[in-house]
């Protein structure tokens, strides 16, 4: 799932936000993450979450004034715990047509360039479209 032509990070984040901001004011923000995706989101030994994804979570309750509370959950049962109101939005997830049908999502705030990789003996030595012309 994870794997290298993975395009990451959409946020379903700014969470049902736009549509509860007045009331996230009033409530605890209930977010789920991974907490297993350095440096996005992980767990340090003492439990702490940190990464860029919770930073960002922060800065969006704080923006918002409200209380922030993640949630670890696998990231095969993401979308499930979302639908069955475990938390009211996920910060880690990349967005695909199966699930833009189960979930809303927000523009996404991060996309990793897909990389190349070849043999060690290889005599390719760059990345550019002529350097790969015919290499097929």
């Amino acid at each position: 799932m994870r794997l290298f032509g993975r395009f990451v990070l959409a946020a379903s984040v700014a969470l049902t936000l736009a549509a509860g901001a007045a009331s996230a004011q009033d409530k605890k923000l209930r977010i789920g993450t991974e907490g297993a995706y350095p440096p996005f989101n992980y767990a340090s030994a003492d439990g702490t979450l940190g990464g860029f994804d919770i930073d960002l979570g922060k800065a969006l309750c704080a923006g918002m004034k409200a209380e922030c509370e993640f949630s670890v959950q696998d990231f095969d049962g993401s979308i499930p715990a979302l639908q069955a109101g475990k938390f009211d939005a996920i910060i880690n997830i990349t967005i695909t047509p199966e699930r833009a049908e189960k979930v809303e999502f927000t523009h996404k705030y991060y996309q990793t360039p897909p990389p190349i990789a070849v043999p060690k003996d290889s005599t390719i030595s760059g990345t550019s479209p002529d350097d790969l012309r015919g290499k097929a």
